[in-house]
Order: C-alpha cells, then structure tokens, then sequence
C-alpha cells in the first residue's frame, strides 16, 4: 500500500510525549500514511519508544542520527518520504484522528499546493493537566493580494508554523527548499520560499493540532544561537528574493518582525535588548507595512517606554 502522506516527526528527548504524539498518527482515518519518525541524537528513551511503533505497524520508520537540530531532523525525513505530500509533526505535539485525511482530501480536492488547518495552544501541568488552551486559525486576509508580501510583513502564528499544514514534496525537492537554522526561525525561512511556487492554497477552518507549551522547549528558556539563527534567516529571504525588487521593503518589515520577537524572548529570559532596540528604532521606513499591535511596539520603543510595559 503506497503512502499518500508522509508525516516527518522530529524528536529529542521528548520520551514524555512521544508516545501520545505517535498513538495520534497511528489512530489517523486516512491508513494510507508514513510515519517517519527522526530520532535527532535523544540521550532519553526517544529511541526506545518510537521503536515500539516501527516494531507493531509497518507505517511507522526510525532513522536515527547525531543531534543535529530541528532542521536537520525535518531535511532527513524530506530526503526520506516516499509519498507525494509531506507534512511535519514535533514530538511533544499531537493531532487529531482527522487531520491529515481532511488536509490531504481538500488539498486534492481543490487541486491546491498547500493545505492549512487551525491549532489548539495547550499549557499542562507535568501531570499532563490541562491548564487553559488558545485556539488559533488563519487569517484569510493574508491570501488576498500579494501571499509573499502578506507572509513577509503581516503573518500570523498559523501561516509561519511549518506543522499545521500539508505540502507537495515535489516542489520542496524541486526546487531546493530545506530548512535551514538549528533551532530559531527556521519556519520563517522555509514557508516563504514554498509559497512562491504555491499557485493555490486551501484552508481548513478547524483546530486539528494541539501545540504543547511546556518548560524546557526550544522557546522557552534562552538559548545564545538564536542571534545566528536571526542573522541567517534575513540572509538567506534577501539572497532568495534578491532578484524581485517590489519584496525589498517587505522583506524590510520581516527583519522588524524577527528584531521584535527576539527582543521579547529576551525580555521573558531577562537579557538585555538595548541594542536590539537600536536596531528597531534605524529601520523607519517599513513600519507603516507592520500589523497595529508591532507598530505600536516600535513607537514605545522609541519613546524608552516598551520594556517597561514589555516586562510586565
């Protein structure tokens, strides 16, 4: 039986999570799926538990490798799915039983390059208590006009996450598109560069994914790498967009985008942003392109007031 998904999951140390995240893929409706699961250098019993899938359902694969990072781990399964459409999951996340029959049939339906569903934010207790969650969906306001620009200057969380959608792999190998970065912003400089070759997209107004919050995470606790990971994300949208000028000031408004969550990530991590604000503060002429709440955040940052109200 030919897969029609293959479902890439990164995982590291999440042996608390795992099986809950596979036990949702193995409960999918649509049978027709690979389960790729990207053991990336676990020092837990990572390994161990996703083993017991490989072992009890022929769907499911191990590939284990040193620890490489997130992209790393996504790029392996990319180079190893056997399906048309590919999808990627985290190891401490999980779906519901639909999700991926739901994406791939209206994907095939419309005849789309991208399929999009909306996500549950979910905080626990180390009990796996449910504390409160956040429901998320995409804006369709971004698919009007110009998707490149809309994503550059005015995404929101579920058009920039990479694992509430479902692609065709044909245009990620085709044209090259892996991910970059170890650790921050790697969906950024994935997703823009895959919608460029996107001609239509399909939207699903239901929250398929639950989105685990839990200590420990890459965005949770400071991390020194995400200054490289800011630097090589801008890099690689400008040599990517380097040739299409009309991109130039959006691309302007995404680096204001990146400045603003890395400063806050710093302010939750208690690590100084002065410089950052700086940097913030030069780039004048792409505000105006910025969703209200960012441009209000420039202006009390200008006015020395943001990290004040920032920190509260």
């Amino acid at each position: 039986m030919k897969a029609k998904v293959s479902v890439v999951v990164a995982a590291y140390n999440v042996e608390l999570f795992l099986y809950r995240c596979l036990e949702s893929l193995q409960k999918q409706t649509l049978q027709e799926i690979e389960v790729l699961i990207i053991n990336d250098g676990s020092t837990d019993r990572t390994e161990e538990i996703a083993k017991l899938f490989e072992v009890s359902d022929n769907r499911f694969k191990v590939i284990s490798q040193i620890n490489g990072g997130l992209s790393a781990a996504r790029n392996t399964g990319i180079k190893s799915a056997s399906a048309d459409y590919i999808a990627f999951l985290d190891g401490d996340d999980y779906v519901d039983q639909t999700m991926y029959e739901k994406l791939y049939r209206k994907m095939i339906g419309k005849s789309s390059d991208l399929s999009i569903c909306g996500f549950h934010k979910v905080w626990e207790t180390v009990d796996f208590e449910e504390v409160k969650r956040k429901s998320y969906h995409l804006s369709r306001s971004h698919l009007k006009g110009n998707i490149i620009e809309n994503f550059l200057a005015r995404h929101d969380e579920p058009f920039v996450v990479a694992w509430n959608k479902l692609y065709k792999k044909e245009i990620i190998t085709k044209n090259n598109i892996y991910f970059e970065n170890r650790a921050f912003f790697e969906d950024v400089g994935f997703i823009p560069r895959y919608l460029y070759y996107v001609e239509g997209i399909s939207i699903i107004e239901e929250n398929l994914l639950f989105y685990i919050q839990r200590a420990g995470s890459i965005t949770s606790s400071y991390n020194p790498i995400i200054e490289s990971s800011f630097s090589q994300t801008v890099a690689l949208l400008k040599s990517f967009f380097k040739d299409r000028e009309d991109n130039k000031e959006y691309l302007s408004a995404m680096e204001l985008r990146l400045l603003i969550y890395w400063i806050n990530y710093c302010l939750r991590n208690k690590k100084g942003v002065n410089d950052l604000i700086k940097q913030v503060i030069s780039k004048r002429k792409s505000v105006r392109l910025l969703p209200l709440k960012h441009r209000v955040a420039v202006i009390l940052m200008r006015l020395g007031l943001y990290e004040k109200i920032a920190s509260r």
